[in-house]
């Protein structure tokens, strides 16, 4: 999602996903580089983690370590977009989810959030809770929708699974 974000956009877009799981986007973003570039944007591979939402670290291969210091990403200030695709699947991450948001959605009538997330059987309690802590916060629904994907993990559902998309902006009064 970040790599097309970057390209279509042609903006710099941060991407952030689980120290486990970063290598394979950068791994990702460097073999869509040069479409990236072409189109203007800049893909920038991050580990977030979402215990401490205010840090955003740089990725760093065995092979780039720096005696073990790594230094936090300077980042221009708060994002005017936020995308989040398959990112709760536990009952802790809606409460997490809700911290990193608030720590980097910019406070504008005009920054959104976008998710896409799968409707698994046995996980419709964590996207009921993250509506609530989204809503806890002054985030409202602008737009949602029911949509079908393929799941990647396997013929688990018949390799088809509900999904719901969601757009949600800061609440205004009146």
């Amino acid at each position: 999602v970040g790599i097309a974000a970057a390209a279509v956009w042609n903006t710099h877009a941060y991407l952030t996903d689980l120290p486990e799981i970063v290598s394979n986007l950068q791994r990702n973003v460097e073999s869509n580089e040069s479409v990236i570039q072409a189109e203007g944007g800049k893909a920038i591979v991050t580990v977030m983690d979402w215990l401490e939402p205010g840090k955003i670290m740089p990725f760093q291969s065995t092979n780039s370590i720096n005696n073990g210091i790594v230094t936090p990403i300077e980042v221009p200030g708060q994002f005017p977009i936020i995308l989040a695709a398959d990112v709760v699947y536990c009952m802790e991450h809606p409460t997490l989810l809700k911290n990193v948001i608030s720590t980097w959605l910019a406070r504008d009538t005009d920054a959104r959030v976008i998710f896409e997330l799968p409707r698994r059987p046995g996980y419709q309690g964590e996207l009921v809770k993250l509506r609530e802590e989204l809503e806890s916060i002054g985030l409202c629904i602008v737009d949602e929708a029911e949509d079908v994907g393929v799941d990647d993990w396997g013929d688990q559902y018949g390799g088809r699974v509900e999904c719901w998309f969601s757009q949600w902006r800061w609440r205004t009064e009146g």
